[in-house]
């Protein structure tokens, strides 16, 4: 009889050893994981493991479905129905069309503040944004497998659309849309319970209905060694990296390239950027040959457009050409000079090789009447900043969201929740919109280029290089499904396969 006990604790002891664990860095732990708030990738990357949605973008570029099973448009191109597959909430609750209709319902009426324009072609979609119908006419249940989009044209870009994390399937608890604080997820983790304020940890479901593969628990903990192999190596399973540190014979290795944009995000409403003239001047006055070879950022990538380097549109910035005598003339006519200059101070947060640029940016504006001062924030202080809108200018990172502008640019649009600046271009949020409907897929590339070039012409940001090609590790014996440089994913910890 000991001895059985003793086997079966021995056996326990080996289940329990056998538990996978990866531990993965973010710049600073979410504060809130309400899917129309995910303003920042950290919050987008934990979200993403506790959320699924209808469809996902595959390594092929193509989608591919998810909770959906499958999709059909019928009535001359003007009715989108979609049939469900069996999955169901990480509570066990089947995810019926009822629920994802309320879903889908709560990320439209969000539509208005996130980058998914083709929304508005659904019937009934300003009645209902504008509170003045409490249902969305457009969007029908079929029956409990089945749901159905009606719209004033034919939209194909709502099935695009739909593979945003805010349109995710989501069960609220208590009031409250928050992961964090109650609400029940469908992705294929859930929250932990005991998660401390120092790391968020997330159990893998095993009911969930896709792949078998991920570790049975992820661990997320703030960090500000980004960049910093030596600093990271022995702490977390995935690092990302913009220069090659040599030999890693514990990682696995995959080159990244990121459709990502290093800016400047002016603040756009208030002074004293809401002043055209000024964004303009701080964006001819800097010296970019200067930044491209201090900062070792590719002269190739060096950005004058809105779209980065691997999006059809990208412009390459004349490195040759500076314009401070310009700036100077500008800023003379606005009461600056030499002995009276322009002050402005620069939010930026820890990274690496931040020490180099913030010593940089004074030196970027040698012979112009502006002066400038940088501030190194925490992560997280500096994400609260933004938010609230208490900035001049913030130098951040600017992801795409996708292959095609359209998230891109939906982003910029005054009552975008994405719109760092806080630009309000009516001109440009016309032509964004005029783009993005666009069915036909020649005239809709010519009009995102347009609707690009309005926002620069209007200084709303400063695209400074797109983001440089790096590395990405993963600790073996892990390591990615995806391969291509530009789909890699790494935070997609679900798809990770064990060798």
């Amino acid at each position: 009889m000991i001895l059985k006990i003793v086997l079966i604790f021995l056996l326990s002891l080996s289940v329990f050893s056998s538990e996978t664990i990866v531990r993965v860095p973010l710049k600073a732990l979410p504060s809130n994981l309400e899917l129309d708030k995910l303003i920042n990738m950290d919050q987008t990357k934990v979200a993403g493991m506790l959320v699924d949605g209808l469809i996902e973008i595959g390594e092929n570029l193509k989608f591919n479905p998810r909770l959906m099973k499958e999709s059909k448009w019928k009535n001359n191109q003007k009715t989108l129905e979609i049939k469900l597959g069996k999955h169901f909430f990480s509570d066990a609750s089947p995810i019926t069309s009822k629920q994802l209709i309320k879903s889908l319902t709560d990320c439209i009426k969000r539509s208005k503040r996130l980058p998914l324009t083709s929304f508005r072609q659904i019937i009934g979609y300003k009645n209902f944004i504008s509170n003045k119908s409490k249902t969305l006419e457009g969007l029908k249940v079929i029956d409990s497998e089945t749901i159905q989009f009606n719209t004033k044209k034919y939209a194909p870009r709502i099935i695009d659309n739909l593979h945003h994390v805010s349109c995710s399937a989501l069960k609220a608890t208590k009031n409250s849309n928050d992961l964090l604080k109650g609400a029940i997820g469908s992705g294929p983790y859930q929250l932990q319970k005991n998660s401390d304020q120092n790391s968020l940890v997330l159990v893998k479901r095993n009911k969930f209905f896709g792949k078998k593969s991920g570790p049975d628990k992820i661990i997320y903990t703030s960090n500000n060694d980004f960049g910093n192999y030596e600093k990271m190596k022995n702490k977390f399973d995935l690092i990302e990296l913009k220069e090659d540190p040599g030999p890693t014979p514990e990682f696995n290795r995959y080159k990244s390239s990121s459709l990502a944009t290093y800016q400047l995000g002016f603040n756009n409403s208030k002074k004293p950027f809401d002043n055209e003239k000024l964004r303009k001047a701080v964006e001819l006055a800097i010296d970019y040959k200067l930044l491209s070879e201090k900062m070792k950022w590719s002269s190739s990538r060096m950005q004058k457009g809105l779209f980065p380097y691997g999006m059809s549109g990208f412009i390459k910035r004349n490195l040759e050409k500076r314009n401070y005598l310009e700036a100077n003339k500008i800023l003379k006519s606005l009461g600056y000079s030499e002995k009276k200059p322009f002050r402005f101070i620069i939010l930026t947060s820890m990274r690496k090789n931040i020490e180099k640029e913030i010593k940089l940016w004074p030196k970027l504006f040698n012979k112009s009447f502006i002066k400038v001062e940088v501030k190194l924030l925490e992560h997280k202080e500096l994400v609260k900043r933004k938010e609230a809108g208490d900035f001049e200018v913030i130098r951040y990172t600017k992801y795409a969201g996708s292959l095609e502008p359209d998230i891109l640019l939906g982003s910029y649009l005054s009552t975008s929740v994405y719109n760092t600046p806080r630009a309000k271009q009516k001109e440009c949020d016309t032509k964004i919109n005029t783009a993005v409907n666009e069915n036909n897929s020649s005239k809709r590339n010519k009009l995102y280029q347009i609707a690009g070039k309005c926002l620069i012409d209007h200084q709303v940001i400063v695209p400074l290089a797109s983001h440089n090609s790096g590395l990405v590790l993963i600790r073996k014996p892990w390591r990615l499904r995806r391969t291509n440089q530009y789909m890699l994913y790494s935070y997609f910890i679900n798809e990770w396969i064990k060798e």
